[in-house]
């Protein structure tokens, strides 16, 4: 699609206030920069292209972060624990004036995204995959997140937040939730 047309769709969807809870699972060589965009500076993702757009992407629950980092892996019923590298899951406040959910049908119809369209592999198509796209839409139509279903996790879901749009609008913020004051992180 045209990245006109998606700028002129993302202006006219229905977009939601996002305050709850998200949860990173990061490598533990990270512990001082939990929200961090490093990782989106080196490698391109579902709703972003490296040297485009940075962006964090946290899932909603703790379990979903571990299948998103192929900690866990699912199939049928069975859930199976995966050997990685030592991670750390973070708990963050989220607070995003903007975000488009794309967990609800009527946005993705809006839009011109189904399910299978929206869990499409991307890597092979990087970096003009279609989520991709809609992702820099998103971005400079001020959109400060996307709410979308986990690929990995049927009951999953995740958020991809862009930082460089939590102070467009309304303010944004995320906040690593963290009482002992160790790895104290927010932005903006």
């Amino acid at each position: 699609m045209p990245s006109g047309i998606l700028l002129a769709l993302i202006a006219t969807a229905s977009t939601r206030h996002f305050n709850g809870t998200g949860y990173r699972a990061i490598d533990t060589r990270y512990h001082a920069i939990p929200l961090s965009v490093e990782g989106s500076r080196r490698k391109s993702g579902r709703f972003h292209t490296v040297r485009e757009v940075d962006a964090i992407y946290p899932a909603l629950d703790p379990a979903t972060s571990l299948y998103e980092t192929g900690m866990l892996l699912r199939s049928d019923d069975r859930i199976t624990a995966v050997p990685s590298n030592p991670r750390t899951v973070f708990t963050i406040a989220v607070d995003l004036p903007r975000v488009l959910d794309l967990r609800d049908p009527v946005t993705r119809t809006h839009l011109g995204f189904d399910l299978e369209k929206l869990k499409a592999p991307w890597r092979r198509a990087t970096p003009n995959a279609p989520t991709q796209q809609l992702g820099l839409a998103a971005f400079r139509g001020g959109i400060q997140g996307i709410a979308y279903p986990s690929v990995h996790n049927p009951t999953g879901a995740n958020l991809v937040v862009f930082p460089s749009n939590l102070t467009v609008g309304d303010t944004g913020s995320l906040r690593v939730f963290d009482s002992t004051g160790n790895f104290a992180h927010d932005l903006p």
